[in-house]
Order: C-alpha cells, then structure tokens, then sequence
C-alpha cells in the first residue's frame, strides 16, 4: 500500500511539480496548512 501511495505522490509530482491544477490545489493547501502548524510549534 505504502508503495502504491508513494508511486502516485511522485506521478502527481512529475505532471504538476508546484501542485497548481485545480485538481492539486486541495493537496497544496493542506501541505502548507500542516508546515505552518508545525513551525508555529517550534516557537
């Protein structure tokens, strides 16, 4: 399953790079939702 998951990350990730598809825009904002929960827990 982990290997099912990461070969259609890194597909994702070949045809649209900066995640700007409006297919991909839910997955960007998510990603960056959690980066800035993450660092707002560093300081």
């Amino acid at each position: 399953m982990l290997e099912a998951a990461r070969s259609a990350a890194e597909h994702i990730l070949e045809s649209d790079p900066d995640l700007n598809t409006d297919e991909n825009l839910p997955v960007k904002n998510y990603l960056q939702q959690q980066k800035e929960n993450s660092m707002s827990k560093i300081s």
